[in-house]
């Protein structure tokens, strides 16, 4: 999904006045918070292990926080690496307070063919028919098995999905890509690129890279050379003023995107906040 033009940018805020604000691009309008996705997903799971009871099987689902959705849709982090305090503690890695949440079900153990029946009654993900629905401890597994049962509840319109989220990820994927062939985005982006290489650091194409050389993934802490690239690095950001005109000129395009879908992010966002408002009512009396 292509927007014909540049689209107009009248303000550019600088990076640490779109920081402190904790600003969100448009899309974030259609797309649920860290909060309501967990609220969902949460509801979710009370309507499957309700289901599963029925059928005499434990629990599968445990309620969870993910946290997400909204990180991506603000300006923290989705240019790369832009608070200094953390740079200076952690380099590239994610803040080391081992707090980050994991969703994982009750147990581990293999599931049965029974169990898998009653979970998906017979159907994959996409809805394609893999076995015969058939009885399971004298009864017949819903429709779509317990997972569809949960997203009817939900409100889902196909019975299978709960969060219709899908167009606004694109059209955030699509701002994000045009957004960074802009020549307002590459000319802060050269600016940014000579500062790095007057700090030493020949990075010129796209600051999002700048954590490539550090295997972040297979090391606990990070090392002073990945903090002392990582401190020029938010430096070159600030100095460029790089997080600051990319927000803009994606606000820009995700604006543009948002007029041409309008109609169909509507109804998403009608199918969201009828999820979030039955997810609500069955978190409620799960509790009472």
């Amino acid at each position: 999904m292509q927007i014909a033009a540049p689209p107009l940018v009248t303000d550019v805020p600088d990076t640490k006045s779109v920081l402190d604000t904790s600003a969100t691009l448009p899309i974030a309008g259609y797309l649920p918070t860290e909060q309501q996705a967990d609220l969902v997903n949460n509801g979710r799971a009370v309507v499957i292990n309700r289901c599963l009871e029925r059928y005499g099987f434990e629990h599968l689902l445990s309620t969870t926080q993910s946290g997400t959705f909204q990180h991506t849709y603000t300006a923290d982090g989705r240019y790369g690496i832009n608070d200094l305090v953390r740079a200076e503690r952690y380099g590239y890695h994610p803040a080391l307070d081992g707090n980050t949440p994991t969703a994982r079900p009750l147990r581990e153990a293999p599931i049965s063919t029974d169990l898998e029946m009653v979970m998906t009654g017979g159907l994959d993900s996409s809805g394609r028919r893999l076995a015969s629905r058939k009885l399971v401890n004298g009864q017949m597994p819903p429709v779509g098995g317990c997972v569809a049962e949960a997203a009817r509840k939900l409100g889902a319109r196909d019975g299978r999905t709960y969060l219709d989220t899908e167009l606004a990820q694109v059209l955030s994927i699509s701002s994000y890509e045009q957004s960074f062939a802009d020549s307002r985005v590459q000319d802060a982006v050269q600016k940014w690129s000579s500062c790095m290489l007057g700090e030493g650091y020949d990075i010129d194409k796209d600051p999002t890279v700048a954590p490539d050389r550090f295997p972040i993934l297979n090391n606990q802490v990070p090392s002073g050379v990945e903090i002392r690239q990582a401190v020029a690095d938010v430096t070159c950001k600030i100095h460029s003023n790089l997080v600051g005109v990319w927000f803009a000129v994606e606000t820009a395009y995700q604006s543009a995107l948002i007029d041409q879908n309008l109609q169909e992010l509507a109804a998403a966002k009608d199918s969201l906040d009828t999820a979030i408002s039955r997810a609500t009512t069955l978190m409620a009396g799960a509790v009472s």
